[in-house]
């Protein structure tokens, strides 16, 4: 967390120009796949344990899943417009995206695939839970609204993987030290 502050500080800082990005987004790493991973088990873990004691208690039981599916598709749809106009940007194309927005989508990727293991763990916990409970024919009618969601998580995990990719800038490029096509207050 403190690289991506660190990030986009040094991208207000230094201005608006690709090279000024390409400076800030070496203080970003990529997303480890296991950090994705250890969000997922841990969250799935707690989810697991909260669900199994409300279902002890006989409490309710969680019923989303369709809803959170379709806004995950939604996000993702977009965050994906946002990306290929970054692809328009480093490809030298007219775009209203400039570095520094490119850098916010950066950084939307980044929070996309975090946030997608976070909710693949929740739901993840819930659709196991379920499966482990068929018996109970109330939670096997949601099983297929945690399976929607499930699927939501994964779409929002890989798209925030595919458009981290997409922003990720060569330094060595010499075409990317400017973007003709932008101006500093498209973003």
């Amino acid at each position: 967390i403190r690289r991506g502050f660190s990030f986009l500080r040094s991208v207000r800082a230094a201005g608006t120009t690709v090279a000024a990005c390409q400076e800030a987004a070496a203080l970003m790493s990529h997303t480890k796949p296991i950090v994705l991973v250890l969000l997922t088990v841990v969250v799935g873990a707690l989810s697991a344990s909260l669900l199994n004691f409300m279902y002890n208690q006989g409490a309710s039981l969680p019923r989303d899943g369709v809803e959170f599916g379709l806004v995950a598709l939604i996000i993702s749809l977009l965050s994906a417009w946002l990306a290929a106009h970054v692809q328009r940007l480093k490809k030298r194309q007219a775009t209203w995206m400039s570095a520094v927005g490119a850098a916010r989508v950066a950084a939307l990727s980044l929070a996309l695939s975090h946030t997608g293991a976070i909710f693949l763990g929740y739901f993840g916990a819930q659709t196991i839970f379920i499966l482990a409970n068929l018996g109970n024919d109330a939670l096997a009618e949601t099983l297929w609204k945690k399976i929607v969601a499930v699927i939501g998580a994964v779409l929002m995990v890989v798209t925030g993987l595919v458009i981290e990719k997409v922003c990720t800038i060569d330094p060595e490029d010499p075409k990317s030290q400017s973007s003709p096509g932008a101006t500093p207050e498209a973003a």
